[in-house]
């Protein structure tokens, strides 16, 4: 079997499909793969350092900010003309 691609670690990191084909593929490639036992480790090292930071306040207004700035670079992504009420 070909190593699983970053994106499938990620996805079988997060899966909660444990009976899929694909999940029961990847793992059993993990079980005789040392590269990517590794690779899989690091992965879950970099989202359990995301999940031990806090979150930030988005602060007042928070969602019009976005998408006017959405709306700024991209003019025809929004109804209205591309103006935020």
């Amino acid at each position: 079997m070909e190593h699983p691609k970053e994106e499938e670690l990620i996805a079988f990191h997060d899966s909660r499909e444990r009976q899929s084909p694909d999940w029961r593929r990847v793992s059993e490639h993990l079980r005789d793969c040392a590269e990517c036992r590794a690779a899989l480790e690091k992965i879950e090292a970099v989202f359990a350092a995301m999940d031990a930071m806090p979150v930030p306040d988005p602060g007042e207004n928070y969602g019009q900010r976005v998408w006017a700035a959405i709306l700024h670079a991209c003019p025809n992504a929004g109804l209205g003309g591309g103006k935020v009420s």
